[in-house]
């Protein structure tokens, strides 16, 4: 078993073994030299958005000329997904350097793992953000997009310095982690401004913007409070730049874009420019697989990562929008701290077919409370073991005119981003 592969497989129970703190990533910054100073970098929070958000301001600087890297969780497929440089995935040969370099260093025990403090060590997350800024800083990136992981305070991303962060929204998610509350939940997610530093703050509800609004203001930080851009994701408006175009679904990517406007705007006055053209160029080149993705067929396919209420709403109101009157079929899967019964009552509105299913991580909701979920709401559906099969009955029962949507989870879409031959060229 190769570094890597060891690394990889201790990735199994993090969520049940995480532990938030900075100061076990402030000490291995130290001990690795600071790699988080080789570049400068934007920190990018949210319940939701926050992976598209990052994707396009990484996308635009890209274009303007910079050495860009970016990180964002989870991946799909492969690991190294979670790490781009010059839009490109690391290679996992280059991770294997660098946990090399750190054994040889004396800083990984027999393990595999990292050893931090007084009988602690790493968390999966703190270490593979630490080799993000190792790769960052090896492969000479001049800016880093950082997705926050969780919450914001206490995030291992957290560790760095940003020149400007965003808070993309806020919806209830983590809620056993960051506070069973929105206002809860917006202070954990402050923690990622900086005195004297912007920050962004897009679509919300308003009394929680105020909140964070008013936190910025006290901690000496300089909130910036995104608009509402007009028009439709293929062809909008904001601010002083018409015509603008962004490759992804969905309404809620224009807040999301909004909020990567506000943040490019920061970044120019403080060094980092950009032209009108990048900016086009920029955002009408974004990807987000997995994200209302669609997959053409008879019936056509939808893979949506929607996880929490706020992101389920979206989906059920795209899917309103553009398929009115179609019968749909759910694929569903969720992990177990997720919350099933709210999921089933929001994509109830579609009145689906409901095909129940799981996805080979110890996090999934097992099939068993399906079935007792089902019965409680007086739903009928079929449960499937593999979500390559509920998908296949689901396509097989659904009429042509129809939609099938596989939802609930990150994990569920990745693995059948995979089944259907979709992995190759993740951009």
């Amino acid at each position: 078993m190769t570094r890597l592969e060891r690394f990889l497989a201790q990735s199994r129970g993090e969520y049940r073994r995480m532990s938030l703190g900075l100061h076990r990533m402030r000490e291995l910054l130290e001990k690795t030299g600071r790699p988080d100073k080789a570049f400068a970098c934007v920190l990018i929070a949210g319940t939701n958005g926050k992976g598209s958000t990052a994707r396009m301001v990484e996308s635009v600087l890209r274009r303007a000329g910079y050495r860009t890297g970016l990180y964002t969780s989870p991946h799909l497929v492969r690991f190294s997904e979670r790490i781009r440089i010059g839009g490109r995935e690391v290679s996992m040969d280059r991770l294997e350097e660098i946990l090399a370099d750190w054994e040889h260093a004396g800083l990984a025990d027999a393990e595999g793992g990292i050893p931090a403090g007084e009988g602690e060590r790493l968390t999966w997350f703190e270490q593979a953000t630490l080799l993000a800024f190792e790769a960052f800083r090896s492969e000479g990136v001049e800016f880093a997009v950082l997705e926050v992981g969780l919450g914001g305070r206490l995030d291992a991303t957290n560790a760095a310095e940003p020149l400007a962060s965003a808070i993309v929204s806020i919806g209830l998610d983590h809620t056993e982690v960051l506070g069973a509350t929105l206002s809860e939940i917006a202070r954990e997610k402050a923690g990622i401004l900086r005195p004297w530093r912007p920050l962004v703050l897009g679509a919300m509800p308003e009394t929680v913007r105020e909140e964070l609004r008013r936190l910025a203001l006290e901690a000496g930080a300089f909130p910036i409070l995104a608009g509402e851009p007009e028009g439709e994701p293929r062809d909008f408006s904001y601010a002083d730049f018409t015509k603008l175009s962004i490759p992804l679904e969905g309404r809620h990517q224009l807040a999301n874009a909004a909020v990567a406007i506000e943040l490019l705007w920061a970044l120019a006055v403080r060094g980092w420019p950009w032209s009108e053209t990048e900016l086009r160029e920029g955002l009408a080149a974004v990807s987000h697989p997995g994200r209302l993705e669609r997959v053409e067929g008879a019936p056509p396919v939808l893979l949506d990562g929607a996880h929490n209420p706020q992101a389920l709403e979206a989906l059920v109101r795209y899917i309103q929008e553009k398929f009115p009157g179609r019968p749909v079929s759910v694929v569903l899967a969720m992990a177990k701290e997720k919350d099933p019964r709210a999921a089933l009552g929001i994509l109830g509105a579609l009145k689906p077919r409901w095909y129940f299913t799981v996805f080979p991580n110890e996090r999934s909701l097992p099939l068993e409370r399906w079935r007792e979920l089902a019965a409680a709401e007086g739903l009928t559906g079929e449960f499937f073991e593999k979500p390559e099969a509920a998908l296949d009955r689901a396509r097989a029962e659904t009429p042509p005119e129809g939609l099938v949507v596989a939802t609930g989870s990150l994990f569920l879409v990745g693995g059948l981003r995979e089944a259907l031959g979709l992995d190759s060229g993740i951009a």
